[in-house]
């Protein structure tokens, strides 16, 4: 059995795996640009907090280590502390 490769089909399959290419690129692509929005717009903040990088840092960490969803589940969390700071 011998395998045939025409023109039309060799172009089918170099287009196919170029527009499969440039999906990923184009999703790669966008998730990077988000990200350096996001820091950019925390890099601008910043001189208006008076912060330093390391503080910076330290507050995204801590944005991102809460464990609530919804201000019901922050109120059972924390609700003690708001209400007796002491």
């Amino acid at each position: 059995m011998s395998l045939v490769f025409d023109v039309p089909s060799i172009s089918m399959v170099v287009v196919s795996t170029s527009v499969i290419v440039g999906a990923i690129y184009y999703t790669l692509e966008t998730r990077h640009q988000r990200i350096m929005r996001q820091t950019e717009n925390i890099l601008r903040l910043s001189p208006w907090f008076s912060l330093n990088s390391r503080e910076i840092q330290e507050a995204i960490s801590l944005v991102y280590s809460v464990k609530y969803t919804l201000t019901k589940d922050y109120c059972k969390i924390y609700w003690k502390t708001l209400v007796d700071p002491a």
